[in-house]
């Protein structure tokens, strides 16, 4: 009878690292906490250039008065749906700019906390380098803000690793 309230020892020593250990160490931790606040500063940094350029370009694709250059057909279409709804072209504009912040800024925070909480294990940077990259790549609408090769850096940046986090999840 008492053998089956015996306590069973641990298979695996719990100070030795296991076959699927992802923890960091040393000069490779160090590059990769480095790697991971470079790409999300310079992501950051590229979306929060663009945003005057979008809402910009934004408002001039909207736009459809006298002093504009050629508006097309669908524009006005959407111009005067917006009426319509008794919205104007500038709420939209804020509006359409809002979400892509609050966007962007959802998956900022969420890559921050896994910055902050789990910064020696590699998945878990490369999940928030993954984060920090890929929303740029449905927010930003426009290049003048920012250099062309930088903007498409940050973008292939954030292509290339929803490759590599694919087989993960």
């Amino acid at each position: 009878m008492n053998g089956l309230f015996t306590r069973l020892a641990p298979a695996v020593a719990r100070d030795k690292p296991q076959q699927g250990d992802t923890l960091l160490h040393g000069n490779r931790l160090i590059l990769a906490r480095a790697a991971c606040l470079v790409a999300g500063i310079l992501s950051f940094g590229v979306f929060v250039a663009s945003v005057p350029a979008t809402y910009e370009t934004l408002l001039s694709l909207l736009c459809t008065g006298p002093l504009c250059n050629h508006p097309t057909q669908a524009s006005v279409r959407f111009v005067q749906q917006l009426q319509a709804l008794g919205l104007s072209v500038q709420a939209y504009a804020i509006y359409y700019m809002m979400l892509n912040i609050v966007f962007v800024c959802v998956y900022f925070v969420v890559a921050i906390m896994l910055f902050w909480r789990r910064s020696d294990d590699w998945m878990a940077l490369f999940a928030a380098f993954f984060l920090m990259t890929f929303a740029l790549t449905f927010s930003s609408d426009t290049l003048e803000a920012t250099p062309y090769w930088l903007f498409q850096f940050v973008i292939f940046l954030g292509a290339a690793s929803i490759v590599m986090v694919v087989p993960f999840v």
